[in-house]
């Protein structure tokens, strides 16, 4: 909205580098925000996935640990 705004300023107007500094520093804001959205969704992906092993590898240690007591077998 403030960057439609700016670049409707007359480039052949008196405040025209102003309007034009005023929009780089709009966009290189807005870059920032994109590029923090962009890692922390990558962060959080990141996250789900080391859940979801470590998920695995304890159901993987359990059933483990539960076949290793087990004494007797039963064959079908």
């Amino acid at each position: 909205m403030a960057a439609e705004l700016v670049a409707m300023v007359d480039a052949q107007s008196s405040c025209a580098k102003d309007a034009a500094s005023l929009l780089n520093s709009i966009k290189s804001a807005m870059d920032r925000q994109v590029a923090d959205e962009n890692r922390m969704e990558k962060e959080r992906m990141s996250s789900a996935e080391r859940v979801k092993t470590a998920r695995i590898t304890a159901v993987k240690d359990i059933a483990t640990a539960f076949f290793k007591r087990q004494k007797s077998y039963i064959f079908f």
